[in-house]
């Protein structure tokens, strides 16, 4: 248990008054232990640090939700991943998956003809030949 400063001085005063380690401590609201402790020259003063650890600085972070000491180091952490990653004209749209080829075009097809309020022609079925393509794999 962590006793104050001013606890710790009115047990070694009332200690000097040569008052019984059990009134010293039901006076004080401390056990007997501590009380011994601190006559005998035992007890410490708390650190800064052990009692910054009793207070919860953690809080919710506003971007991720996650409870961490703010700001959030996850958050950075993904912040710093995007300025690295290279942009391009098309990852404005914000697609979280790379497609490339035919599936980037088709897709990047299909979202103009959304923003442009038509609607999307129909892909075409595959073709007899280009099954068995597919199909020698």
């Amino acid at each position: 248990m962590t006793i104050a400063l001013a606890v710790a001085e009115e047990i070694t005063r009332l200690g000097n008054e040569k008052i019984s380690l059990t009134r010293i401590a039901r006076r004080v609201g401390v056990s007997r232990g501590n009380v011994t402790r601190v006559l005998l020259g035992q007890w410490r003063p708390a650190k800064p640090r052990d009692i910054a650890v009793k207070i919860d600085l953690r809080k919710r972070c506003p971007v991720c939700g996650a409870k961490c000491l703010v700001p959030c180091q996850a958050c950075i952490a993904r912040k710093a991943l995007r300025m690295t990653e290279p942009d391009s004209p098309s990852d404005s749209d914000g697609l979280r998956i790379r497609l490339k080829g035919a599936d980037r075009k088709r897709y990047e097809a299909l979202r103009l003809a959304k923003q442009q309020g038509r609607r999307p022609r129909k892909r075409k079925a595959a073709m007899p030949d280009e099954l068995e393509e597919l199909s020698t794999f």
